[in-house]
């Protein structure tokens, strides 16, 4: 489907405001609630004793409920019919993408149906319709951002005595990883580690908050460790926990800004990567 307008909304993937033009239907948006604003937090107060004000523990974001309207208009009743039907099968009860489009601005959040899908006839070529989705993750999400790193080292360079005239050639791997999340809050990231090398860590340097695992922890040539710092888990070929071999377990987040991670191992050999995926979010 093509869009209509340069501010859009895509359900999996049905375009809403958007027309098929070789099935002859128009998918229109009418309404989006609960798409701009913030959901409520989970901040309790509890009334301190025999004293004026509250307690109150850690506050964290509720998930997000969205109420989307708008019509359906076939260029004739079983075109309309047909987009009554897709409708109801891009809101689905399985998790999906919701992608908010304005222009080159693209922010999405994954949701699943939370309550009826209504649909009303106004003409034999026309339907009203409303539907409630939730995003258990309420944030909103801009593209994967991803970059690697070797450990940090420094090879080549002049060597002395020289002779005029000379060049210098040196290879210089940082060991670091710096991406930026231009949104409003902090975003989950994922640390991938590539063998050979043993007991790997990454260390936010803005927080100087770290993961490390023990040297007990090998990787060979062709091996992996993924290390899911939202899901707090740890997981060698993405699957296995290795979670019993952490020596620190201070979870990091990309805060809004630039944020560096740094690439740590007891030993790596020629190949050892590590990898830092992210996007921007916002509220």
């Amino acid at each position: 489907m093509r869009p209509l307008s340069r501010e859009y909304v895509t359900i999996g993937d049905l375009v809403i405001s958007g027309r098929d033009d070789e099935a002859g239907v128009s998918i229109v948006l009418g309404d989006l609630d609960g798409a701009a604003g913030s959901p409520a937090p989970t901040l309790a107060a509890t009334q301190r004793t025999l004293g004026h004000g509250v307690w109150t523990g850690g506050s964290f974001l509720g998930g997000r409920s969205i109420a989307v309207s708008g019509w359906i208009h076939g260029d004739d009743p079983e075109a309309a019919a047909a987009g009554r039907d897709r409708l109801k099968s891009a809101i689905t009860l399985d998790r999906t993408e919701l992608v908010l489009v304005d222009g080159t601005d693209r922010r999405a959040s994954t949701v699943r149906r939370d309550g009826e899908v209504i649909i009303t006839r106004i003409t034999d070529r026309t339907f009203s319709w409303s539907a409630q989705v939730i995003a258990e993750d309420p944030r909103w999400y801009g593209a994967e951002q991803e970059r690697s790193t070797e450990v940090a080292s420094s090879s080549g360079g002049l060597a002395v005595p020289f002779t005029v005239p000379f060049s210098i050639a040196s290879t210089v791997s940082s060991g670091e990883v710096s991406l930026t999340n231009d949104g409003t809050i902090a975003a989950p990231v994922t640390v991938r580690f590539d063998g050979p090398l043993t007991g790997p860590s990454v260390r936010h340097a803005q927080t100087d908050r770290t993961v490390a695992l023990s040297s007990a922890l090998s990787l060979a040539e062709g091996e992996h460790l993924v290390v899911q710092m939202d899901d707090r888990q740890v997981l060698a070929q993405g699957t296995a926990s290795r979670s019993r071999l952490l020596t620190r377990r201070e979870w990091s987040e990309a805060l809004p800004g630039r944020n560096t991670w740094v690439f740590g191992t007891a030993t790596a050999g020629p190949g050892a990567r590590m990898t830092v995926t992210t996007r921007s979010a916002w509220e």
